[in-house]
């Protein structure tokens, strides 16, 4: 008789840590989630890189302006910058590999909790 309350007891335990298992990892975001996540943070910091950027060149187009540039001169910088750019376009996307790797590599020695009260944070910071 003992022997059969030991073994219930030893069931239900095992079927509660499994429940609690299980339901934790329910709530802990899966790899595909973060990913998704991620990605999304790129494209908006992306977007945000690509308005402040424009805003940029017309701030600079207005100091050459006010410097007296003419407009042969501009045109001769806009070459030089057309010139250059692929190469800083590469060197971009090199920098944003590695900054992904790094996000990667970051991201894996958190604990489940730290990446999701992380996640929790990125949320709220892009909601304002």
């Amino acid at each position: 008789m003992v022997m059969k309350q030991r073994w219930i007891i030893a069931s239900a335990t095992l079927v509660a840590l499994t429940v609690a298992v299980t339901m934790s990892w329910a709530q802990q975001p899966s790899q595909q989630q973060m990913q998704a996540q991620q990605q999304k943070m790129q494209m908006q910091q992306m977007k945000a890189m690509q308005l402040q950027h424009q805003k940029m060149q017309a701030q600079q187009d207005q100091r050459l302006t006010k410097a007296g540039v003419t407009p042969a001169q501009k045109a001769k910088m806009a070459a030089i910058n057309r010139k250059y750019a692929p190469r800083m376009q590469k060197l971009q996307r090199q920098m944003q590999t590695l900054m992904m790797q790094a996000q990667k590599e970051t991201v894996a020695i958190l604990t489940p909790a730290q990446r999701q009260n992380l996640q929790k944070m990125s949320a709220q910071q892009m909601q304002r």
